[in-house]
């Protein structure tokens, strides 16, 4: 029981970055939706230019543990390297957030 909410603009990315963005992505949501928790697991992804880096911002409405630790996300974290970027967990009054923090790589707005 997942559900994505995803608020992002539409964009070209080169297939060197789509792919790992894709693969850790799918890595983290995967991480995320294993709970124990009666109800859907609420995942909204937001993506935001900061200063010289593209972030990621995964918002989840429960508390993260240690689902998302290097050690259990081992991918997730090799497939960020790749990138060059990074992942930040936070804990919240709400939930958790993720944030995976990369250069961009000619990106395009989609026409």
């Amino acid at each position: 029981n997942v559900m994505v909410i995803v608020d992002a603009e539409d964009v070209t990315l080169s297939t060197d970055l789509a792919v790992p963005l894709a693969l850790m992505l799918s890595e983290i949501v995967m991480a995320l939706a294993v709970s124990k928790a009666r109800g859907p697991v609420r995942i909204a992804l937001h993506c935001v230019q900061e200063a010289e880096l593209i972030a990621l911002r995964i918002e989840i409405g429960e508390p993260l543990g240690d689902r998302l630790a290097e050690g259990n996300a081992d991918l997730a974290y090799g497939f960020a390297r790749q990138m060059g970027g990074s992942i930040v967990t936070e804990e919240s009054l709400t939930g958790a957030r993720v944030v995976v923090r990369f250069p961009p790589r000619q990106i395009h707005r989609a026409t």
